[in-house]
């Protein structure tokens, strides 16, 4: 049966034809964007104030400014901690009475006088232009009103996607288009001539009806009749060109004054639109799905005639294979598994782009500034998303790209919400990050969207997964303005928690890169389809007849089943192998489980962890912030001359604040006065006279408490307003952590162990060199989060080849040994910070061990157990015979017959992808069920240490004693987990920590020694939870994952890091011991679900995704048609 695509190969992929209808359907973009952004200019609200006529007269008469005559007769409000001028108070005075002279410096005392709403409209600072705004009113109590001229468009948006949408499937997409664009030059001038504002609303939902509905229609028509590598191309271009009606609009805005004929000029196109009834034919994938086969054939024949190609025969054998009825209905999108999977992700997706879009557009426009300027730079942007989109959805595919873009956007509006607003550029540079990134995934869903859905339903389901994009729409001003009122910045939390979980939505959608688009809805359910069901029943002929054997025993005969051949005879190949071999556990037997090689392996990767000790804790010493006060120059004059200690100057000389209901030299706060003319005795009995002095922020910078001693605080001034930045530097290591557990641990096992750590030590050198040696600290926070994506990739790896390389009963030994070198790092730590006092040298030394492990690459080889996931048998074989041959062991010819036989087994693709860590549901209990311990392991962990950080002390002591508590951890571990297991100590661990942290938040603090031991108890606990979660983790998923699977839980720990001294410093100033109640219960949570984890104690490592979803058989479907047969001649398959 020849499909349309096939046809496509004949009569032009995107030949003269379809290229003429896509620059034709292109255009349609353009006026779309005047109707969705339009009232950023047809509703612009100007600057307003109360109208009164006497004031008018008078402000002419004098020759006063608008805002001279303000400032005299308009009552101030407070606006955001300033006082400016009310837009809807008035004084209730008769300014033809009131005394109001014409000299400005002298003003009228209107200090008593009453207020009231206006009473005569408005005065608008508007430049001679006009909005429906100002043609109605529409500012203070009526204000609302505006907000529903964008709500009816939604409103119409969201009932044309359906109702066009089943048009366009029913009806076909060139008529539902072609009505479409008649009801928008209707609707478009009939808002443009609206008498009242009533019937404006009225006429801007029939408005949005046909725009939407229309503009996806094209985009399907276009999707249709090209060829499947150019879809990404006309998909993300057709957006485009929305972009480009947006830089568009400002230039048209800005000549055009009157909102009315703007109106007119968006609307004129869709009146032109009406002659493509002459130039844009249907779509043959439609006409197929409707049975219409002579039309497909006569439009797709002339489109070939107009590419210059000629068609074969082929093309009377095309027929639709579509068994469903070629009537869409709503069922057809939730019926089935996939296509309701489908459905409901994409919905979200539309939903969270909206929402996430419109709302940083918007955010943009609160921040005042010229609204022209604003909106052109909010149009380019846009751009760059379409050319990444471009460049990324073929050589990397659909899915990673959308999620990335999601995940991406989302964290920047975290972190925008994060950066004070004396950082303007910088805050609005990230929000521009953010939008550049939504926008991606507003361009990417629509042809995703597309490729997921069957012919006969495709326009319908994107017009109803659409349609949450304007219910997002209409919610989105809701959220951003009601939410900011509550906190600036909450709108963008909730922004970024939307993105971020549409992004984890994502990721769980097939990949639609060189696919062919679905036709039936078994297309979408049954991707795969296995091809021979024949075949099976030839499976019985092929046993061997006699014994295999030479003796009586019962052997094993492993049969692999190869499909991919027609002959049947080759489909079965037979290995007999020893009984007792069956995987490469089995194999270390005799290389040695733990042997010289692998204690040699092992002691050079241990080294690993005491550098990522380093950096990870490193901020406590190069980001150490001493105690601090304003500079005087002149006060360290008087304070050498008089003698004075550095405490007994401070005391005199700088303001006192309330700490903690203690009074304490402020930090940040100086007297303003000049010390060089202000008497100063020496005598320290005697105080200056300061109580009648002003107060300022330091002006000349600050003094520092150190002993000579300097970290990046001291150097750059990372106190008071730019404290948060301090924070910054460990965020960004921790973001790279977030993004190096993907990206390495993809690499990992995908170009395997031995080279991505390479590459990460590579990245881990140069960049932490390049951070000792930046010369800002945007420099650094940049380089930083290089940093933290190769310290953490490499630490990663090398745990995972580690484990894989060494026998059951010595994993627990090397995971716990691991970790514990950390332990080893942060007492060393403590040493080399107190000999090296500069942060430069202190980052140089901690960076410096990774140019060492690159020497590795010529010790450390590859995992065998990776080389045999990956069908690399010969070189598995020949690592491991060097590795038997440095423990003086020989693998006997028996076994390296079984060694190449076990390698051929059929098992999972050797690709490691996000979806297998969902797809089957032990495997999705186990990610979901690590995640939550990773993050609660991290949060609890970071948190309770900082915990010990805020009691104050020695900071050198105070960290020898954390790295100390966490040696019984390990010992401990060591103890139980071959005695009792891994699940119950693992569990057991979390609910001392949480119940320790629980019991600590109520020790009342004059029993300070109680509440320091059992908050030493809980420190314990988590510390042993931390290093189990790591080992438990690695022995639940199968080889091919393995790395890959750890490395995404592990993100978990990154952000449980990010958010720990939030909820940590946040929490404590409602309550000191809040945070700690938080802890506690997310510790008792993650112990209870450990439970419902298996027991790993003495079980092989997995090597399949059946191991871990079948752990008491190896499952083979193929070979369960050979057992009844086989069992009767004596041999066991």
């Amino acid at each position: 049966m020849t499909t349309f695509d096939d046809i496509l190969e004949e009569a032009g992929k995107f030949g003269r034809c379809q290229k003429r209808i896509f620059a034709l359907l292109c255009m349609v973009s353009m006026p779309w964007a005047g109707v969705y952004v339009g009232i950023v200019f047809q509703g612009y609200t100007p600057d307003h104030w109360c109208r009164q006529p006497a004031v008018q007269e008078h402000r002419k008469t004098c020759g006063w400014t608008l805002r001279d005559g303000l400032k005299r007769t308009v009552p101030l409000v407070n606006v955001s901690g300033e006082l400016q001028p009310s837009s809807c108070l008035q004084y209730d005075v008769d300014w033809n009475s009131t005394a109001l002279s014409c000299d400005l410096s002298q003003e009228p005392e209107l200090s008593e006088s009453p207020r009231s709403s206006c009473k005569h409209g408005w005065e608008y600072d508007y430049e001679g232009r006009q909005s429906f705004v100002t043609e109605f009113d529409l500012v203070c109590s009526d204000a609302w009103l505006v907000d529903m001229f964008q709500a009816t468009l939604n409103v119409g948006f969201l009932i044309g996607s359906i109702a066009i949408g089943y048009l366009a499937d029913r009806f076909g997409r060139k008529l539902s288009f072609l009505m479409s664009n008649l009801l928008n030059g209707i609707a478009g001038i009939l808002v443009a001539v609206a008498p009242n504002y009533v019937s404006l609303l009225v006429f801007r939902t029939l408005y949005g009806f046909g725009v939407k509905g229309g503009w996806v229609a094209g985009y399907v028509l276009i999707t249709e009749i090209v060829g499947v590598e150019f879809r990404r191309t006309v998909g993300v271009l057709y957006q485009m060109f929305f972009s480009v009606g947006i830089l568009i609009l400002p230039l048209l805005a800005y000549y055009i004054t009157d909102w009315r004929w703007l109106q007119v000029v968006i609307t004129v196109p869709y009146i032109l639109f009406l002659s493509y009834y002459w130039f844009i034919p249907e779509s043959p994938r439609w006409l197929l799905s409707q049975n219409k086969k002579d039309r497909a054939i006569k439009i797709t024949e002339a489109m070939a005639k107009e590419n210059g190609m000629t068609l074969s025969k082929q093309i009377e054998t095309l027929t639709d294979d579509n068994a469903n009825t070629t009537t869409a209905s709503f069922m057809d999108l939730i019926r089935t598994p996939k296509m309701r999977k489908h459905t409901f992700i994409l919905s979200y997706n539309w939903f969270t782009s909206a929402v996430v879009y419109q709302g940083l557009i918007m955010r943009l426009g609160i921040l005042g500034g010229n609204v022209y300027i604003d909106f052109l730079i909010s149009g380019l942007v846009e751009f760059p998303a379409a050319f990444l989109i471009l460049f990324t959805i073929e050589r990397i595919g659909r899915r990673l790209p959308f999620a990335t873009a999601n995940f991406v956007a989302g964290a920047s509006c975290f972190i925008t919400a994060c950066i004070p607003d004396s950082l303007f550029w910088f805050k609005t540079a990230v929000a521009c990050v953010g939008r550049l990134c939504i926008t991606m995934t507003f361009e990417m869903v629509v042809f995703v969207n597309t490729e997921l859905y069957p012919t006969f339903v495709r326009n319908f389901g994107v017009s109803v997964c659409s349609t949450l994009c304007d219910v997002g729409g209409i919610v989105a001003p809701f959220l951003l303005y009601r939410l900011a009122v509550i906190w600036l910045e909450l709108p963008l939390i909730i922004f970024g928690s939307l993105a971020i979980l549409a992004g984890g939505l994502v990721l769980m959608l097939p990949e639609t890169r060189g696919v062919p688009l679905p036709d039936t809805i078994d297309d979408i359910e049954f991707p795969e389809r296995m091809k021979g069901r024949d075949q099976n029943g030839q499976l019985f002929n092929l046993l061997p007849t006699n014994d295999v054997t030479s003796n009586k025993d019962t052997a094993v005969v492993y049969c692999f089943l190869d499909f991919s051949t027609s002959s049947p005879a080759s489909l079965l190949s037979w290995s007999v192998v020893s009984p007792e071999m069956v995987s490469f556990d089995d194999i270390l037997v005799e290389v040695g489980p733990f042997g010289r090689s692998q204690k040699r392996i092992f002691a050079l990767l241990c080294l690993v962890s005491l550098p990522m000790a380093w950096i990870y804790v490193g901020i406590v010493f190069q980001g150490y912030t001493p105690g601090h006060w304003c500079r005087h120059p002149a006060v360290p004059e008087q304070r050498e001359a008089c003698g004075w200690n550095l405490q007994d100057g401070v005391r005199r000389t700088v303001p006192l604040v309330n700490v903690s209901g203690e009074l304490q030299p402020s930090s940040c706060l100086q007297y303003d006065v000049d010390w060089n003319r202000t008497a100063l005795s020496c005598d320290l009995s005697q105080d200056p006279e300061l109580s009648g002095a002003s107060i300022t922020q330091c002006k000349i910078g600050w003094e520092y408490d150190y002993e000579g001693k300097k970290s990046f605080v001291t150097e750059f001034d990372l106190v008071c307003s730019e404290g948060w930045l301090v924070d910054m530097y460990q965020s960004s290591l921790n973001m790279g952590f977030l993004v190096g557990s993907f990206v390495f641990g993809y690499i990992a096992d995908r170009f395997g162990r031995r080279w991505c750590f390479l590459m990460c030590n590579v990245v881990s050198m140069i960049s932490g060199f390049a951070v000792a040696l930046a010369p800002n600290f945007l420099c650094i926070l940049l380089l930083r989060g290089v940093l933290g994506l190769g310290v953490k990739g490499s630490w990663m790896t090398c745990y995972v080849l580690l484990t894989e390389m060494v026998g059951l009963e010595y994993r627990r030994l090397v995971g716990i040994l691991y970790q514990m070198i950390i332990s080893v790092g942060i007492i060393l730590m403590v040493l080399v910070a107190y000999c090296i006092p500069d942060w430069r040298w202190l980052q140089v030394v901690a960076s410096a061990p990774y140019l060492l492990f690159i020497l590795y690459f010529w010790f450390v080889p590859e995992s065998p157990r990776w080389l045999l996931s990956q069908n690399r048998t010969s070189e598995a074989l020949k690592i491991t015979e060097k590795m038997a041959k440095e423990n003086k062991q020989n693998l006997s010819v028996k076994n390296t017959e079984s060694f190449e036989a076990l390698t051929d087994e059929p098992g999972d693709s050797p690709s490691a992808s996000l979806l297998d860590l969902f797809r089957t549901p032990n495997m999705r209990k186990h990610t979901f069920i690590f995640m939550f311990n990773w993050f609660c392991s991290a949060m609890v962990y970071q948190g309770l240490i900082m915990r010990v950080g805020i009691t104050g002390g020695n900071v050198y002591v105070d960290f020898l004693i954390s790295g100390l508590v966490e040696f019984p951890a390990a010992f401990l571990i060591l103890f139980t987990i071959e005695r009792i297991g891994r699940r119950l100590p693992f569990a057991m661990a979390n609910f001392v920590a949480g119940a320790s942290c629980f019991i600590t938040a109520f020790i009342p603090d004059s029993v300070p020694w109680l509440k320091t031991a059992v908050a030493c108890v809980g420190r314990l606990g988590i510390t042993m939870a931390f290093e189990m979660v790591v080992f438990v983790n690695n022995e639940l998923y199968p080889t091919f994952v393995r790395n890959f699977g750890v490395s995404v839980c592990s993100a978990l720990c990154d952000i449980g890091g990010i958010l720990s001294p939030i909820i940590l410093y946040r929490l404590a100033a409602v309550w000191i011991e809040l945070p700690l109640i938080i802890f506690g219960a997310v510790a008792v949570v993650a112990g209870g679900l450990v439970l419902l984890l298996p027991e790993t104690k003495g079980v092989p490592l997995p090597e399949t995704i059946d191991d871990i979803e079948f752990p008491k058989r190896k499952h083979n479907p193929q070979m369960e048609i050979l057992n009844s047969a086989a069992a009767d001649r004596g041999v066991i398959v």
